[in-house]
């Protein structure tokens, strides 16, 4: 299990989408992109990353952003096509065409400067696929904490997997919370018992817990 060939294998091998420079999220550009206005230009920083940017009406519909940037002394120019989704009660959102795979998309991605793509034309993986199982319920149950009970999350780190109902805070919200807080702990304790039956069986004293 986890050798070459296997789903974790290739995820492992895959570069991660958080080791990616420069990323173009159509949320962050829309007001370059918005379907009422006309055609524009101006200049956008995003990213670290100052970049020149058009915006123009599509033939086929929808706009084609066009922007130019330079990265390390090196300069880029890119035409992405951008399509409107009608949404319920009204209005309209924005989707990147991925300029390798036509595939729409919200998030374009540049590895290098001379290439512009989707996450799934560039294969690659997000840092927490590449994480096992316990180390996914301590994110996920810190996360929880820090929704909480915020500055004060880690002083209840390794303490009870439930610390007190914060002030103010209605009792539904808590008892869903610490639900899900009892839940991970419970899971979390599982894998911990699996984990030393392994090891005692490995060295020969198996263990019956």
């Amino acid at each position: 299990m986890g050798g070459p060939g296997s789903g974790a294998w290739q995820v492992r091998r895959r570069p991660e989408v958080e080791s990616v420079r420069v990323s173009l999220n159509v949320w962050q550009w829309k007001q370059y992109l918005s379907a009422e206005l006309p055609p524009q230009a101006g200049t956008v920083r995003l990213a670290g990353v100052t970049a020149d940017v058009s915006c123009t009406a599509s033939a086929e519909g929808g706009h084609l952003l066009r922007f130019s940037l330079e990265i390390d002394g090196t300069i880029s120019s890119h035409t992405i096509r951008v399509e409107w989704q009608p949404v319920h009660f009204g209005g309209r959102r924005p989707w990147w065409r991925c300029p390798s795979c036509s595939t729409r998309c919200v998030i374009l991605y540049l590895p290098r400067v001379d290439s512009l793509a989707c996450r799934r034309c560039f294969r690659l993986a997000y840092r927490v696929q590449r994480q096992s199982e316990v180390d996914r319920l301590h994110r996920r149950m810190n996360k929880t904490r820090g929704r909480v009970w915020s500055e004060r999350a880690n002083e209840f780190e390794g303490l009870s997997p439930v610390p007190p109902k914060p002030p103010r805070m209605h009792w539904r919200t808590f008892h869903r919370h610490a639900e899900k807080l009892r839940a991970d702990n419970h899971r979390n304790m599982v894998l911990f018992v699996e984990r030393v039956k392994g090891f005692a069986s490995r060295i020969g004293r198996p263990l019956d817990l």
